[in-house]
């Protein structure tokens, strides 16, 4: 018939529902077997090639392989202005081989697709489906403990070698950890630096850490405790009272120093994350608490509502 064939919608409503993986025109009618050869895939690429994860330099390798010994092979790249032939050289190896090799392999390779034009004789050709070179970046730098006083200003960082990567910062207060937002304390949220404004005695021992996005891979970094720095701080008890902690830091005890006289009050002593460890009465101007079975870290002395940080060192 010299009626046209259709691929997609035909002139009539029926269209044609597959997909298309070669075309090819040929001036001379084909053989039985030509077209049979065609129809089986002459070539019967039996191991398609992978999606490649990868951190950014190192060597990396692609591979295909086909049941037909005589098969030769040609590699090929997008990197989004379509396939084109590679040749050996650069960072590819063995481009008309089985198997790519690439090396040095950078962040400017993130995306790439290849594929493979595998060859039997003169009439029979077949490509093999595309791999995606996946390229992450790596966490460069990590956030610290950080030391500050009340009302201060605290900023943690975290830093991939991949410009394009997204953050979000966390924080554990005792609950787990939980996704921050812009707004209050916080700015930077979704940066590579995380601002705390206005430090707060309840920010003591609060952990920070940050999720890092990179290409597919999605990275965390390691935690980092905001603690609040602990001489200096004077806080009253009442109008005319105050109280003193020393030695701060200490290592076996504290001794609890009044301003003036008044066993009637009581203590509270929380660990960073505001968990209660101790509790007590005040025994005139002075009280001893004894700190051996304290880990090291900062405490919060709390005399009915009134707060102060001390620190147990090793």
């Amino acid at each position: 018939t010299n009626l046209p064939l259709y691929v997609g919608r035909g002139v009539n409503g029926a269209y044609f529902a597959g997909k298309v993986d070669d075309i090819g025109i040929w001036d001379r009618v084909l053989s039985t077997t030509e077209i049979t050869a065609l129809y089986l895939g002459c070539t019967s690429i039996s191991n398609q090639p992978s999606d490649v994860t990868s951190s950014a330099g190192v060597n990396q390798k692609i591979g295909v392989s086909a049941n037909n010994p005589s098969a030769t092979f040609q590699w090929q790249m997008d990197n989004g202005s379509g396939y084109q032939d590679l040749s050996n050289g650069g960072q590819y190896g063995g481009v008309t081989t089985d198997t790519l090799s690439i090396s040095g392999i950078t962040l400017l390779n993130d995306g790439s697709n290849f594929r493979c034009i595998v060859e039997a004789g003169t009439s029979c050709a077949d490509t093999s489906l595309s791999a995606i070179l996946n390229v992450c970046g790596d966490i460069t730098s990590q956030p610290r403990d950080t030391t500050v006083g009340l009302n201060a200003v605290a900023q943690f960082t975290a830093t991939s070698s991949d410009v394009a990567a997204v953050y979000q910062w966390q924080s554990d207060t005792g609950n787990g950890f939980l996704s921050l937002t812009n707004g209050g304390q916080y700015t930077g949220a979704n940066s590579s630096t995380l601002t705390i404004n206005n430090v707060l005695i309840s920010n003591s021992g609060q952990l920070l850490r940050c999720l890092i996005n990179s290409s597919v891979c999605n990275d965390t970094s390691t935690a980092a405790r905001l603690l609040i720095a602990a001489i200096g701080l004077h806080e009253e008890l009442d109008n005319t009272h105050t109280f003193d902690i020393y030695p701060n830091p200490a290592t076996d005890e504290i001794t609890i120093k009044l301003g003036a006289s008044n066993s009637s009050k009581t203590y509270v002593i929380l660990n960073s994350i505001g968990e209660e460890i101790e509790s007590g009465k005040l025994l005139g101007l002075e009280t001893m608490v004894k700190l051996k079975e304290y880990s090291a870290g900062y405490y919060i002395l709390n005399i009915e509502g009134t707060k102060r940080a001390f620190v147990v060192k090793p």
